[in-house]
């Protein structure tokens, strides 16, 4: 059996820090007036699994067809348990809280029923003048930030860079971090739910901070942090393809493609996902566009992405966790 590469319609999560750009970009409507923060477009998770828009698993969620079908779609004849990505449109129309993520290590020594969070972020539009928190500044301590936190400035222990669409960045556990309002970000991460807040900027209603958790897995005087990738614009004409980071769980590329241009992808022995950031184009004569994805089975020969009148940048990602057969 095989199965064609499809299109992926999300799961949308209301946020108190979320606007209205996913309701444009994925032609919902919230009756209740919701403020959808995150879409979901590629979630093997029990609270919200994205579905299959087309083809013969049509309808569908993510979750079943990977159940059923995990040879054709991953190259193995055992399912894992769900699928150990989890990609989401994150649109922060406020600032998210000042957060930081455990790692795999963490979640089993405190027998925590979720996956530790290595993340990723693209930036796929903001607001002139848009900043992000990632990470804290040089030379700050556990005991200046637990001060910071008691005292409600934790602005003053983390740094600030500025953005601008085409930014990357990368997000490993122990990063003290914040998307801030005015952004729209590209989100690739281990699929988990597990999230310490520090500091939730005085919002009301009040959401639990967890501050112990947060300062056990900090890194603090760790390693420096990644310098972020600037993307650039895509080329008039021409196919630039740009790695963005390959770490134990995941691995994640930009493909350009100028007007015009078309472009094979030979089959990824565990699967891959196409993520449009940028322009319009085409995955075997569909539209792809800002906020499609796609599913490529591992049992695609090859696939093709082309262009006609203007250009594109698309995400390739796969998992690394998947034991081939």
């Amino acid at each position: 059996m095989s199965i064609s590469p499809f299109q992926l319609a999300p799961y949308l999560a209301p946020r108190p820090w979320g606007g209205t750009r996913l309701e444009t970009m994925f032609g919902v409507h919230s009756p209740e007036r919701e403020k959808f923060g995150e879409a979901w477009v590629l979630s093997d998770r029990s609270e919200g699994s994205s579905r299959i828009l087309d083809g013969r698993h049509e309808g569908r969620s993510f979750h079943e067809v990977v159940q059923n079908c995990p040879r054709v779609l991953l190259g193995c004849a055992n399912p894992p348990p769900a699928y150990p990505l989890l990609i989401k449109y994150i649109d922060a129309a406020l600032d998210l809280s000042v957060q930081v993520h455990p790692d795999d290590a963490y979640t089993q020594s405190r027998g925590l029923n979720d996956r530790g969070k290595t993340e990723c972020w693209y930036v796929v539009d903001c607001q002139p003048g848009t900043r992000i928190i990632h990470g804290l500044l040089p030379g700050v301590t556990r005991e200046d930030l637990h001060q910071a936190i008691n005292e409600k400035r934790v602005q003053d222990c983390v740094r600030f860079l500025p953005i601008q669409p085409g930014l990357f960045l990368f997000v490993p556990p122990g990063t003290v971090h914040a998307i801030l309002g005015g952004t729209l970000i590209c989100e690739i991460q281990q699929s988990s739910d597990l999230t310490f807040r520090m500091w939730d900027w005085n919002r009301k209603p009040e959401r639990k901070i967890h501050v112990e958790e947060s300062l056990e897995v900090i890194q603090f005087g760790g390693p420096p942090q990644a310098e972020p990738i600037q993307v650039p614009l895509p080329p008039d004409q021409g196919i630039l393809r740009i790695p963005l980071t390959s770490n134990e769980f995941f691995e994640v590329e930009a493909i350009l493609l100028g007007v015009g241009e078309s472009l094979e992808l030979p089959a990824r022995k565990m699967g891959a996902i196409l993520n449009g950031v940028s322009g319009t184009g085409f995955l075997d004569g569909q539209p792809l566009a800002v906020g499609s994805t796609f599913f490529i089975p591992a049992s695609t020969e090859k696939v093709c992405l082309s262009t006609h009148k203007v250009p594109m940048i698309v995400l390739m990602s796969g998992t690394k966790e998947i034991a081939e057969d």
